[in-house]
């Protein structure tokens, strides 16, 4: 995972996106529970899912974004 947080975070530079692609990408790739990914950001789990929500949301309406998360 570090290696793809790395690219997340080239792609995105740091900053609230780049986390929520993150635990985005850690979620929906990974069967890692929320509570466990949110351990790991040191937040509560419905954060978690709601940093995936918006990243999936974010996904469906921009084009740039989607772009580069496919690529």
């Amino acid at each position: 995972m570090e290696e793809i947080f790395e690219a997340v975070d080239k792609m995105f530079s740091e900053g609230r996106l780049s986390r929520d692609v993150k635990q985005y990408l850690w979620h929906r790739y990974t069967s890692v529970h929320l509570k466990k990914i949110g351990e790991q950001f040191k937040i509560m789990e419905s954060a978690v899912s709601h940093a995936v929500s918006r990243v999936s949301k974010t996904i469906a309406r921009d084009k740039k974004v989607r772009k580069k998360l496919i690529s």
